[in-house]
């Protein structure tokens, strides 16, 4: 009888399933590999737009950081300039001051009967000091000072009787007050 070997065939069918097989597993792990590939690149471009648009943003942040302390430091300098405009108003408010006293009490004095001898300001309280030729002339004085619109609280300090070097009897005489300048500018212009 006649035997035929089959089982090299079958061997010989495995080993070729087998290669197959290989190949297939080859081929796939290639292209798995080439895939893998292809993903990287892509990722690493991906990488490389987001690290551009980090370094723009970066650049545009220390543009807007240098513009940010500039406008700081302007800032700085306006509110220096505000500060030292405010002084010079005060500064030019209390030059003028005095100025605009004396004239306001210069129109309530009783001309060629009384006289000022000194003037004192701080703030809005008025020390002031003359010599009159009677206790009338004072008390028409102190009147013409309470009928002011531009002075309270009147007081009389003192008065006292003096001579003077021609023998005339005169009264000496001081009083205080407060001075209500809230609307300074203007004053002398509206008399």
């Amino acid at each position: 009888m006649i035997q035929i070997n089959l089982l090299r065939s079958r061997q010989n069918l495995k080993k070729q399933r087998v290669v197959f097989e290989i190949h297939i597993l080859i081929v796939f792990v290639v292209l798995l590999c080439a895939a893998l590939l292809c993903f990287n690149r892509a990722q690493d471009r991906n990488i490389e737009r987001i690290k551009v648009k980090i370094s723009n943003a970066e650049a545009g942040l220390k543009i807007a950081n240098r513009k940010a302390d500039e406008v700081r430091s302007i800032q700085k300098i306006i509110d220096n300039l505000k500060v030292k405009t405010e002084a010079i108003a005060e500064l030019e408010k209390s030059r003028t001051n005095p100025a605009i006293l004396l004239f306001l009490i210069t129109e309530l004095l009783v001309k060629k009967k009384m006289w000022l001898t000194s003037l004192h300001m701080s703030k809005n309280n008025i020390t002031l000091s003359g010599i009159a030729f009677d206790n009338k002339t004072v008390a028409d004085f102190m009147t013409r000072i309470e009928n002011a619109k531009d002075f309270e609280d009147l007081r009389l300090k003192s008065t006292r009787q003096e001579r003077n070097s021609d023998n005339l009897n005169l009264k000496s005489f001081m009083l205080t007050f407060k001075w209500k300048n809230e609307k300074q500018t203007g004053i002398i212009k509206n008399r």
